[in-house]
């Protein structure tokens, strides 16, 4: 398997300058195609099969506004939520696995005084059933190390294949953003050691970077690249064809 490039879109009309720019893939916001009406589905496809793109990944297991740790979170609710949600996609993988990344730290949150264990125990039944779920599709969910802004539970690689370990699930990887490399990422544990834990690397366009992010970028890349990285890189939707080529240049250096 060799790198899938990837660009991350949220309408139709994307897809057609994502193959004109060179990707191999798009990456589709789950909350936007659940709620993209029978028309607006019938085109996606209809684009995705004259291009001979795949919807490689999608983002947003959950609505940006929902907090599993909260008290009032109804896990029955939002995990049928989950099952139908991850049915629907099914016709838009192909013949390739899916997966299906969650990036929103704050949806995992923990309170600062009481009920942190509980908040733990919940976030991890739903992500276990969800997990499940996923499998009966041949799907795979992608959790990202959270930045300590959004939350403060599963903030580092190493807390993570901690957690991928004691939820004992096939399916669950590890999602990486590159603008929370150095906050997740630590010096006891090498990025070669986990690499096959990884599923997607998300990129951010260089107009949104300063010179230290662009830097930070370079070097995940060049790790990725000795730890013999072979999976999804997805870039965001600002990126350009002369973008890809540059990240393509440094990933091959």
């Amino acid at each position: 398997m060799s790198i899938i490039w990837s660009k991350r879109i949220n309408s139709a009309g994307q897809i057609l300058e994502a193959l004109q720019q060179g990707f191999s893939a798009i990456d589709f916001s789950l909350t936007e195609l659940t709620n993209s009406s029978s028309e607006e589905l019938k085109l996606i496809k209809s684009l995705l099969a004259q291009t001979n793109l795949r919807v490689a990944s999608f983002s947003n297991l959950l609505p940006d506004d929902v907090t599993v740790t909260s008290s009032g979170f109804n896990d029955y609710v939002w995990l049928l939520y989950v099952k139908k949600t991850l049915e629907q996609i099914v016709p838009f993988g192909g013949d390739h696995d899916q997966i299906i990344s969650w990036d929103n730290g704050a949806a995992r949150a923990l309170p600062w005084e009481s009920g942190v264990l509980e908040a733990k125990e919940q976030f991890y039944r739903f992500l276990h059933a969800s997990c499940q779920a996923a499998l009966i599709n041949q799907q795979t969910i992608a959790l990202a190390p959270a930045s300590s802004h959004a939350s403060n539970y599963l903030n580092t690689a190493q807390q993570m294949l901690e957690f991928i370990a004691l939820v004992d699930m096939p399916n669950l990887k590890i999602s990486i953003l590159d603008r929370y490399w150095n906050s997740t990422h630590t010096k006891e544990t090498e990025l070669s050691d986990y690499v096959a834990a990884i599923s997607q690397v998300t990129l951010t366009a260089s107009l949104q970077l300063n010179k230290a992010q662009k830097d930070q970028q370079h070097e995940l890349l060049k790790q990725l690249q000795r730890a013999g990285y072979k999976g999804i890189i997805t870039l965001d939707g600002n990126f350009t064809k002369q973008d890809l080529k540059r990240v393509k240049s440094h990933f091959e250096a």
